[in-house]
């Protein structure tokens, strides 16, 4: 009953927590502050229950059994309606898709950096609110697979893989689906994505959250410490490879991979053996030269059928436009029962899930007017993103009238600016990119911007200025001529240069480098075709600290001294196939001691240090034990992870979990013995 019960109170929220704590009434001198961790505050209950001052353990369990009731009721969606049981002093009880959100990031606001506002400003841009509903529908079909495939258990694998083009509705699938899954007391779900559009792909954001969704699905603390990508993935792996502790299923969907910056897609991202229990959901856009889900199937090493399936995300036909107008209630309801409108909105989108949006948005603004829509208003419009576009300037025009050249100076920039950049843009970076000859200043920016309300999300100051979905960039990246595009190109490989320049002559510090030059100059690089020598401008003591300062990490950093490194091989291997002596030998040996060098900052951690560091609450245990598999010689693991196990404030689950850590290290060292 003891682990049942802890499992259930380590689920808590903190607010559900602090609710059950005013029922038991304990001493306030008891309780750690709200600070503390969420596993410091129920070891602190528990042990208060156990002391001869306290109540006992089955007290606190019929307490969390009559306050359930309520917790349940309000995580439960109900068209917006609140029920509320029992003494709810001082507690929350979030109503609406915002509950639904709130238990799919819970844990993330306890990262050193909280990723959950990000995350959740996802969820909520596809779930809407009542006010502002945001289209969804016609995929019934999908969502019925998607239930089948994690109900079944035999014969289906555990892990899948949903492809198709860019603007296909695959997120939207997904984040609906995981909201109804919320709602289920069996399944437990990790969502977390990799967008552009909300900073979370890089691979320090998602393998953190990630790690830390899991972590409080597995009832133990969240990692509140800092840590290397390789460490997060580590922590990510292992609760992978471990069934929930209270039976639950989980399901770990990781939504929009392509998006994923600094990622190197290998065969190790996920096991080749997951546990009973554990299923995986990764979507992707199609990559050049895909056709179907063979290439991200392969690129993930989910080559065997018993292992991954791949389903294709189709456009909708024409009973899904019905279905999305329906559910986005009066007027459009009327609207969507009308056949002509809906084939006409049909020939529009071509079942493109994002034209379908972005008409009916459109639609929607019209209010009671909407009604009157008829079909000739819409059949003169070509199909496609092209023909939405060429009638949004054509009404643009007609609205600035006789300030339409300057207007459309203005906005043009920006979209074409906005069409050259691989992420956000914050307000300052735009007037470092902006040309002469826009005529775009402080006071005519947001003129210029106002337009693009309806396909650029972000305020410029918190948020940056990004397409609000990936394809309207392709799009309009496709439309600009090839001289604009080298000459967007350029002006960001100019800014960057700059930038470059005054960190070296320390008028700009490490901290105030622009988040997008840490994150994108090396891919504008890349894209420019640049020479290993304009490379290798990067891989320098200033770039290395404005990494750290920035990210918190040496990801960026190492991404472009891979760059570097990889055009010096390509020289290399050309010379080599000419008989050539290698020119860039020296070059080459300096990314790899970049690299080697940054790499082994965490193996060279002592396994005493690791120890201490556990038994003081700066690491969990988790953390812990990545941080030992990150030592060079299995050897030295094995120790680490024997003096860890031998800690009294390690509890028995724990400590479980680290001895078997330690037999496999040390199972690794066994061979090289018996070889001596």
């Amino acid at each position: 009953m003891d682990a049942e019960l802890l499992n259930r109170l380590n689920r808590l929220l903190p607010q559900q927590l602090d609710q059950l704590l005013l029922r038991l009434e304990i001493p306030n001198h008891v309780m750690p502050r709200n600070t503390a961790t969420h596993g410091d505050r129920v070891t602190a209950l528990v042990e208060w229950a156990r002391s001869s001052g306290g109540c006992d353990l089955e007290q606190v369990a019929k307490k969390l059994d009559t306050l359930e009731s309520s917790f349940e009721d309000a995580v439960t969606p109900q068209a917006g309606s609140v029920k509320a049981n029992g003494d709810v002093t001082n507690s929350v009880i979030i109503t609406g898709n915002d509950k639904i959100v709130n238990l799919l990031v819970r844990g993330i606001d306890r990262l050193p950096t909280d990723y959950s506002t990000p995350i959740g400003n996802f969820l909520k841009a596809y779930l809407g609110t009542p006010q502002e509903p945001v289209p969804f529908g016609g995929r019934q079909h999908d969502l019925d697979y998607l239930d089948h495939w994690l109900a079944e258990t035999q014969n289906t694998p555990p892990y899948l893989l949903l492809a198709a083009p860019a603007g296909r509705g695959k997120s939207a699938l997904l984040v609906h689906w995981c909201a109804r899954l919320a709602k289920r007391r069996d399944v437990a779900v990790v969502f977390v994505p990799v967008s552009i559009r909300y900073g979370t792909n890089r691979s320090e954001v998602f393998f953190a959250a990630a790690a830390a969704r899991l972590a409080v699905l597995h009832g133990e603390d969240v990692p509140t410490t800092s840590n290397s990508v390789p460490v997060w993935k580590s922590l990510m792996a292992d609760y992978l490879r471990r069934p929930l502790p209270d039976g639950r299923q989980l399901l770990l969907v990781l939504d929009g991979l392509d998006e994923a910056a600094n990622l190197e897609v290998d065969w190790g991202l996920f096991s080749t053996s997951p546990k009973k229990g554990v299923r995986v959901i990764v979507s992707a856009r199609f990559m050049a030269g895909d056709t179907n889900t063979r290439g991200w199937l392969t690129r993930l090493g989910w080559t065997s059928p018993q292992l991954a399936r791949g389903k294709e995300v189709e456009p909708l036909d024409e009973s899904g436009i019905k279905d999305v107008l329906s559910k986005m209630g009066c007027p459009l309801d009327v609207v969507g029962s009308r056949v002509d409108i809906v084939r006409q909105l049909y020939r529009l989108s071509e079942g493109d899930p994002l034209l379908v949006r972005l008409y009916v948005d459109e639609i929607w603004k019209r209010g009671e007017a909407a009604s009157h829509l008829q079909p000739e208003d819409l059949e003169h419009i070509p199909p496609g993103l092209k023909g939405y576009f060429e009638r949004w300037w054509q009404d643009q025009r007609s609205l600035w009238g006789k300030e339409a050249p300057l207007k459309e100076l203005g906005v043009r920039t920006l979209l074409n600016l906005f069409a050259c950049a691989f992420g956000p843009l914050m307000r300052r970076d735009l007037f470092r990119l902006l040309p002469d000859n826009c005529d775009l200043d402080e006071w005519t920016l947001d003129g210029s911007l106002e337009p693009l309300a309806r396909f650029v999300v972000g305020d410029g100051e918190v948020q940056g200025y990004v397409f609000n979905h990936s394809r309207l960039g392709y799009h309009f990246r496709d439309k600009l001529q090839k001289s604009k595009r080298r000459e967007g190109s350029e002006r960001f490989v100019e800014w960057g240069n700059i930038t470059l320049k005054e960190l070296k002559t320390r008028e700009l510090e490490p901290r105030d480098t622009p988040v997008y030059l840490v994150q994108y100059f090396g891919v504008h690089l890349e894209e420019q075709g640049a020479s290993p020598q304009d490379f290798l401008k990067l891989i320098c003591d200033e770039w290395r600290k404005a990494s750290l300062a920035v990210e918190g990490s040496y990801s960026g950093f190492l991404g472009d001294v891979q760059r570097a490194w990889n055009k010096f091989g390509q020289v290399g291997e050309t010379e080599v196939a000419q008989g050539l002596r290698i020119s860039h030998l020296s070059q080459e040996i300096l990314c790899a001691l970049c690299v080697s060098s940054i790499s082994t900052l965490s193996s060279r951690i002592p396994g005493e240090l690791i120890a201490l560091l556990v038994n003081h609450k700066l690491l969990t245990v988790m953390q812990g034990i990545a941080y030992a598999r990150q030592k060079n010689e299995s050897s030295d693991q094995t120790n680490a992870l024997v003096q860890m196990s031998l800690l009294n404030s390690v509890s028995k689950h724990e400590t479980y979990l680290v001895t078997t850590a330690a037999l496999q290290a040390a199972q690794m060292t066994w061979p090289r013995i018996m070889i001596r």
